[in-house]
């Protein structure tokens, strides 16, 4: 059976957006929690980036493809903040206008207009990395923080390995190889990202009502 990445990314937009609703008007807005605010932002970009590559194909994949890379990526990069925020430390600005500027420099210089993947193993690395950061974050919090922080932290890594695995087989083969296309493709990487992002929903909320009640021994 051959996957349509437009309608997984039709269905990702729509639990996206489902998700950020949800989280914000019961969530975020009943504990103003730190680690709430920022899953809404990441929920909100990838939302966005997800809908930007909805126009890969057309006139407007030259715009659309960097700025759904961007998007994602600081996505990406909002999950690492909001997992450091469970341990009341700040996120240094400075990585995020480095993510930013990196991914968006590699996405247009490599001819966005004909290229498909333009940026594509910037992109794959960074998405890699802020997974892989937001994972080891989680792990950092004492055993006791709360009863769900270590499966979302394991749940992370596996993204982050898949990630990984994602970037190396790009640069070996390239995005029109079989085994990128068969495992690493965009419709697969979609699915996967949907039913995890579905799974973690409930670990997401349970860390935030945690997060204000968290007092270290």
């Amino acid at each position: 059976m051959t996957l349509d990445t437009t309608t997984l990314r039709v269905a990702f937009s729509i639990t996206a957006l489902t998700l950020v609703v949800l989280f914000y008007f019961v969530t975020f807005r009943s504990t103003r929690s730190a680690y709430s605010a920022w899953w809404c932002v990441a929920l909100g970009l990838f939302l966005t980036g997800s809908a930007a590559y909805l126009l890969d194909g057309t006139f407007h994949q030259r715009w659309a493809n960097p700025l759904g890379n961007v998007l994602l990526v600081m996505g990406a990069v909002s999950v690492w903040a909001g997992a450091r925020s469970l341990r009341a430390t700040r996120p240094p600005a400075w990585i995020f206008a480095a993510a930013l500027l990196l991914t968006l420099l590699a996405s247009v210089v490599e001819d966005p207009a004909t290229n498909n993947w333009a940026g594509g193993a910037v992109f794959l690395a960074l998405m890699c990395l802020g997974i892989a950061l937001a994972s080891l974050e989680l792990w950092r919090l004492e055993p006791g923080y709360s009863r769900v922080h270590r499966p979302l932290a394991a749940a992370s890594g596996l993204l982050a390995v898949y990630y990984f695995a994602r970037c190396i087989v790009f640069l070996a083969v390239g995005p029109d190889g079989a085994v990128f296309r068969t495992y690493f493709g965009s419709d697969t990487t979609t699915l996967v990202t949907l039913v995890l992002l579905v799974a973690v929903s409930f670990s997401m909320a349970s860390l935030s009502n945690e997060q204000l009640g968290w007092v270290p021994g």
